[in-house]
């Protein structure tokens, strides 16, 4: 976050004496939205009282004990290795180099393949769906129809004029998405569209709450907002605002991290 020297982030920073900035976010968003579309009610019901991380580290690892995190950091790392890295579809190649360099767990090839066997053993309904998807896209392509995938939030994606062509020697699907770029697609990558696209949807809907409630959006970053307020606004009001549950999404427990500064920090 720094250039020459400089972190940048500071120099985002309020010019009133009598207002402050509130840093907030949609805590682990898309593992949320995953359960939901999945199916997973347990797992959501869990998040409740849990981090998300310890909830599939109940679930899938075995863990009996008590908060994950302080007593099995170890483990932390290897559930939200887990959580983040292989809802989408990673190999076993990827996840291994992901693992290292984003939570410093070192797996050799045997250990990487094994780790996402299980995952996929243990969350079927995560594969189920990249399969439905898998089969959607081929019909698609059957048909000679575009893709269309109907979001929740009463939002379309589509996916137009998808077909086969080759690449390295095998057949590949293509299609061409907003703005006329030509994707390779396949059913867990559509999975990361869609599950993408909901959780932007539900971000939008923070945002038009915050606006509507008065208070000012002067920056976001992926699923986290940053708003200039008064300094008597407080934290529990802009979290309360930023978890609330869209119409169109009742059911699933939104959490939220914040935090106030005079200037902006991660």
């Amino acid at each position: 976050d720094q250039i020459a020297g400089v972190d940048m982030r500071r120099v985002i920073h309020v010019m009133d004496a009598s207002k402050k900035l509130i840093i907030a976010d949609l805590s682990q968003i898309e593992p949320r939205v995953l359960a939901w579309v999945t199916g997973n009610w347990e797992f959501l019901e869990g998040c409740r009282t849990a981090s998300v991380y310890e909830v599939h580290a109940r679930q899938t690892l075995g863990w009996k004990g008590g908060s994950l995190k302080k007593e099995n950091p170890k483990l932390y790392a290897l559930a939200k290795a887990r959580v983040l890295g292989l809802g989408y579809g990673c190999s076993a190649t990827r996840f291994r180099d992901y693992a290292k360099t984003l939570h410093g767990i070192n797996l050799s090839p045997v250990e990487s393949q094994k780790t996402v066997m299980d995952f996929r053993k243990k969350e079927s309904r995560i594969v189920d769906f990249w399969n439905q998807m898998d089969d959607d896209l081929k019909a698609a392509v059957a048909a000679q129809e575009d893709l269309i995938v109907d979001l929740p939030s009463w939002r379309q994606m589509r996916y137009r004029k998808p077909h086969k062509a080759k690449h390295e020697g095998r057949n590949q699907i293509y299609a061409t998405l907003n703005g006329g770029r030509k994707s390779a697609l396949w059913g867990s990558r559509l999975c990361e569209n869609i599950i993408q696209a909901i959780a932007r949807d539900v971000f939008a809907e923070v945002l038009l709450r915050l606006e509507k409630n008065g208070l000012e959006t002067i920056l976001t970053v992926h699923d986290e907002v940053v708003i200039e307020v008064p300094k008597s606004t407080t934290l529990d009001e802009v979290q309360a605002l930023v978890t609330t549950n869209p119409e169109w999404m009742p059911d699933v427990p939104l959490d939220s991290e914040a935090i106030e500064s005079d200037f902006y920090l991660k």
